[in-house]
């Protein structure tokens, strides 16, 4: 969770693969590390695309976490 709009947290989360040629994999990296509380997943091998194919189920696993009431 980040600080969000007036203070409020919010949930953020980061997907990158180190082999995306779209975007760099060092700025997810910074993304990352700037993010204070932001869910990681920084992706060996995948790409742009092909982290989502390979994740899908738990970005939204994750999502429906994210949204659930605390």
């Amino acid at each position: 969770m980040t600080d969000g709009v007036h203070g409020r947290l919010v949930p953020v989360m980061i997907w990158q693969g180190s082999a995306d040629l779209m975007v760099p994999f060092s700025h997810g990296q910074w993304l990352a590390s700037q993010l204070r509380g932001a869910s990681v997943h920084l992706e060996e091998g995948e790409g742009h695309l092909s982290v989502v194919l390979g994740a899908l189920d738990r970005m939204l696993d994750e999502l429906v976490s994210a949204s659930s009431p605390l």
